[in-house]
């Protein structure tokens, strides 16, 4: 299970601008910085070059993944060279989830780049965006506490068990509504009940509301120890399958 955390405003207003970059014909920023951090303010600057999807998958199938205790974790396996570990925005020592096991290290603290790594991540996801024929987004309830919306795991601002029809989309489901709206999004499997992406404009027959919906009563919300609806997982497993890019968002994964 991977550590997932919330975005704060500021970091969700970045994104909103990504898809207007992208129809533009902004360029493609992939590794190799010419530029050393400074590792007393903990700030870096790239200066990234150009590149392409063969690249991208031979430099990753060159990187094993990342173990926990490596300095990279925080960041993934498209940098060379690691960038300064993210600030402690909200420290716990329990586990993520109250009704999960996890393993000693993973905590429910929080975290947050510094502005300069995060700028740099933005490039990144965008050349990927770029870079792929199929794009699928997992979400979960991480991007609709802003909302209002509860979820189970613990966190610095969460709400827990409070859900209402009456919320309404977050700068989150916007940013995603307009990227699926250029042509940079393919499919969202979302793990939420609240029917927000499509409150923000993101068409129903390209979402997969893999645990129900609280707007459709021909799938019902599933239970934890419910069955997924078996047409819903055969269109889940066929976007994951042929996916050149998944972005998960707000969620561990753990329910699937």
């Amino acid at each position: 299970m991977l550590h997932h955390r919330n975005l704060t405003h500021h970091q969700y207003l970045q994104q909103w601008h990504i898809g207007q970059a992208l129809h533009n014909g902004g360029p493609v920023w992939v590794w190799q910085p010419t530029k050393k951090m400074d590792q007393k303010k903990g700030e870096m600057y790239f200066k990234e070059k150009n590149s392409n999807k063969g690249e991208v998958l031979k430099h990753l199938s060159k990187t094993t993944f990342l173990d926990h205790e490596n300095s990279a974790f925080y960041h993934g396996r498209l940098y060379k060279t690691s960038p300064p570990a993210p600030i402690v925005t909200w420290e716990s020592s329990d586990n993520p989830r109250p009704d999960h096991e996890s393993p000693s290290w993973l905590t429910a603290s929080e975290f947050q780049d510094t502005n300069p790594v995060f700028q740099d991540k933005i490039d990144r996801l965008l050349a990927l965006l770029r870079l792929s024929k199929k794009t699928v987004i997992y979400s979960g309830a991480g991007i609709s506490t802003s909302a209002g919306v509860g979820q189970a795991a613990r966190g610095g601002n969460t709400k827990s068990g409070a859900s209402s029809t009456d919320a309404q989309p977050t700068t989150t489901h916007m940013a995603l509504a307009s990227l699926k709206e250029k042509g940079l999004i393919h499919s969202w499997i979302q793990q939420n009940h609240d029917g927000l992406p499509q409150k923000a404009g993101y068409p129903q027959e390209d979402i997969i509301e893999i645990h129900g919906s609280w707007y459709d009563p021909s799938n019902p919300v599933v239970c934890y120890d419910g069955a997924l609806k078996s047409d819903l997982y055969g269109k889940m497993k066929d976007a994951a399958d042929s996916a050149d890019l998944v972005i998960v968002l707000g969620t561990s994964l753990s329910g699937l």
